[in-house]
């Protein structure tokens, strides 16, 4: 439904479609988005192409809000973990993931924009 009259809102959308961690040769998500902020070219796996999130707030704001979401394809099992938080499979512990998406938000507070 659409907004009332006197609430006026446009919407900006950077919506990259992630892999799981097991293909990292391109996008992987949440651990990716924290590693590409300010890169000025990313390609997910279906070839479309965005930004890094602080390049995006940058370059294409002014922002009021920003909505992320991310780390559901990192997810994995709690248990049967190695040293570096992944299962055999690669994917991560959810306290991890929820670490990297709070590393998100960070980085957008950084910015100014909540």
């Amino acid at each position: 439904e659409a907004l009332a009259a006197e609430l006026a809102a446009e919407v900006w959308v950077c919506g990259l479609s992630g892999l799981t961690p097991r293909q990292r040769d391109k996008f992987e998500s949440v651990s990716q988005m924290l590693k590409m902020l300010t890169t000025r070219r990313v390609r997910d796996n279906l070839n479309r192409v965005g930004k890094g999130l602080q390049r995006i707030l940058l370059e294409d704001g002014p922002f009021d809000l920003v909505l992320i979401m991310a780390g559901s394809t990192d997810l994995g099992a709690a248990d049967d973990l190695d040293v570096t938080g992944r299962d055999r499979a690669g994917l991560l512990k959810p306290p991890l993931v929820a670490t990297m998406l709070q590393g998100l938000h960070s980085a957008c507070h950084e910015l100014g924009v909540p």
